[in-house]
């Protein structure tokens, strides 16, 4: 009996905790729903708006995407995608980068060692007037000796490439432009190119077709004569084209020739030498140092710095750098010279011109050089799971002076235009009044020349 209200307070607080933890139980269940109601929500918005890098489409997928669903053309997927990279690429902010295919490449090695398939000419992008009316047209600057175009006749110096014959008819420079013109007349070896060609007449042109085989040719970056304007002394004029791995042969061989024939004075004309790769021009400016003498340094981003000298270098592939042996460095020395240059002189052509501007080897004549003071550098892209190579400019570099020339150029001793309507590929020896003042720097005294530009 005097249990009984114990009892019923005890039931009374038990009800009153089950209540208090029925009401928890309820309020934890609602807030747990809507965290997860919450979390749910957030990360399908996140997923919608902002996927996961590996989801995120890029503009390219985008487009292909688009094409893929509404384009009437099957698109070459592979050729889309080089042109993206290449396109990626050149808008970098370097002027000399470029990607290279794999094919692209292979080709590349083989020209810079000097071997070539094609019909063997240099052109440039030139305009003339034919039928009335001003055109576009390719011009034949030169025919490139031991190849198709010099084995036929039937091309040369100062003729024009009007157009390209093909299955579908003629194509002309005018209509297709310089560069789509120019890569229908690359090809394969042992294959057959008609070309439409005017070739300049009394008063007018004659147009003609020709059709060559493209074969397969060595390269011929340099050639000489001996002066005719020159009654002093016999002077030799060696044209260096370009350079590449067969340009340090050519050179000593062509001084070898004309040292056998009682030459001791000589002319250097890089007019219009592009440059090209830096070994070969150690290779050639090592005949004239002493060993040791700085041909040239380089500079990174990061400050870092690199001397190349003239010192014995020796290389065994085919496609690697020149090799300089310890006899090299040095040999021609002893003799005069002067380098005639031009405003289209650049990159090794001007490291060639300031090694003997600096070092006190010779005068330079002509006109202010191009201004190319960096060096490329070829990376592979195939470790980053990539096909091809990509060309960049990975430093720049300083002549044996030290003052750099990039975007500025080389002045020459003596300065000199060509005069208005002289073609330099196809005037004579007295008709290119740049190469007469080069050579009269040879023979006279450099204090004792007046030089009339006009004359």
């Amino acid at each position: 009996m005097s249990t009984q209200p114990e009892i019923n307070q005890s039931t009374s607080a038990g009800v009153r905790r089950s209540v208090w933890m029925m009401a928890v139980a309820v309020t934890l269940l609602l807030i747990v729903s809507i965290v997860a109601t919450a979390l749910v929500t957030f990360r399908f918005t996140v997923k919608t708006f902002f996927p996961e890098p590996q989801e995120r489409y890029t503009d390219i997928e985008i487009l292909g995407d688009v094409l893929n669903d509404s384009a009437y053309y099957v698109a070459d997927q592979d050729a889309m995608n080089v042109a993206a990279i290449k396109a990626y690429i050149e808008a970098s902010g370097d002027e000399h980068a470029y990607y290279f295919t794999d094919d692209e490449y292979a080709a590349y090695r083989a020209e810079k060692a000097g071997r070539y398939v094609g019909i063997g000419v240099v052109v440039r992008e030139a305009e003339v007037i034919y039928n009335a009316k001003i055109i576009r047209v390719i011009e034949i600057v030169r025919v490139a000796k031991n190849s198709p175009s010099a084995e036929c006749g039937l091309l040369s110096a100062g003729d024009y490439i009007y157009g390209v014959e093909t299955a579908d008819g003629d194509v002309l420079v005018d209509d297709a432009g310089v560069e789509a013109t120019t890569a229908l007349i690359r090809g394969d070896a042992d294959t057959a190119v008609s070309l439409i060609v005017l070739s300049k007449t009394n008063g007018g042109y004659e147009e003609k077709r020709v059709t060559l085989e493209r074969k397969a040719y060595e390269s011929c970056s340099v050639e000489f004569f001996v002066s005719t304007v020159a009654a002093e002394a016999p002077v030799g004029v060696v044209r260096i084209y370009k350079f590449d791995l067969t340009t340090p042969t050519q050179l000593s061989a062509a001084i070898d020739q004309l040292v056998a024939n009682g030459v001791s004075k000589f002319v250097f004309d890089l007019r219009d030498n592009g440059g090209g790769d830096l070994s070969s021009v150690i290779a050639c400016t090592s005949y004239f140092l002493k060993p040791g003498d700085v041909i040239f340094s380089t500079e990174r981003k990061n400050g870092e710095t690199e001397e190349n000298r003239a010192v014995v270098r020796t290389y065994t592939d085919e496609y690697e750098p020149c090799s300089v042996s310890e006899y090299d460095i040095g040999k021609y020395a002893e003799y005069e010279y002067s380098v005639l240059v031009n405003e289209n002189t650049a990159s090794a052509a001007e490291i060639f011109t300031a090694v003997f501007k600096d070092y006190g080897l010779a005068k330079i004549v002509g006109v202010t050089t191009y201004g190319k003071g960096s060096v490329q550098t070829y990376i592979s892209l195939s470790p980053y799971g990539m096909q091809g190579v990509l060309k960049i400019t990975t430093s720049h570099y300083y002549p044996p002076c030290g003052e750099g020339y990039h975007g500025v150029g080389i002045e020459p001793d003596i300065f000199i235009e060509l005069l208005d309507g002289v073609n330099m590929y196809t005037a004579t020896e007295a008709e290119d009044n740049q190469l007469v003042c080069a050579v009269s720097m040879v023979v006279v005294p450099f204090e004792s020349v007046t030089i009339d530009a006009e004359n």
